[in-house]
């Protein structure tokens, strides 16, 4: 664990080569920095890489990529990558992406991806993906896709699909629901 670290590139900076093994509390990387985790801020040129969680902020000009968990918040200008799951909110230019859980907001410009269960929002501009249960709602200007329950609701500007909906479905074009509707479907 330090304090801090300022890095140019991944391990030409303060911590060299021990730069996957270290925890820092603010980490400031110029071009792109490599770090074991995070635990306070962290604000990048271009690239943040963690290798395990960040339990802080996290801001990058291009990419936020994660190993293992975020919390709470995380702003990239083209795309953030979580291997664990997000707590909290998550912004990027173009896309996220998180291979686990999602307790909070999802804000992409094109897409958002989640790979397991959802607590919360995700608004894009394009479209959303969850693979498990969506315990809140899917806002997006083109396509909803929730691979298993939607208990609030989807909003889409073309089409939703799912398996169930607690809550009700509105699109452009088309609305499936493969079982049960509970509010009402409506589409254009």
């Amino acid at each position: 664990n330090r304090i801090f670290q300022v890095s140019f590139i991944p391990f030409i900076g303060t911590n060299r080569e021990l730069s996957g093994s270290v925890d820092n509390k603010f980490s400031f990387n110029i071009l792109a920095g490599y770090s074991g985790g995070v635990n306070g801020f962290e604000l990048g040129g271009l690239v943040n890489i963690v290798r395990r969680n960040v339990y802080g902020s996290q801001i990058a000009g291009v990419a936020n990529l994660v190993g293992g968990d975020t919390n709470p918040f995380q702003l990239a200008g083209m795309f953030n990558l979580n291997g664990g799951s997000v707590t909290g909110t998550q912004i990027a230019g173009m896309s996220n992406v998180v291979l686990d859980t999602l307790n909070g907001i999802q804000i992409g410009g094109f897409n958002n991806t989640l790979h397991g269960y959802m607590n919360g929002v995700q608004l894009s501009g394009f479209n959303n993906l969850t693979t498990q249960n969506v315990d809140g709602i899917q806002l997006t200007g083109f396509a909803n896709v929730a691979l298993k329950d939607v208990k609030l609701g989807q909003l889409a500007g073309f089409a939703n699909y799912c398996d169930n909906v607690d809550g009700g479905q509105a699109a452009g074009f088309a609305n499936v629901a493969k079982g049960d509707v509970n509010w009402g479907q409506m589409a254009g």
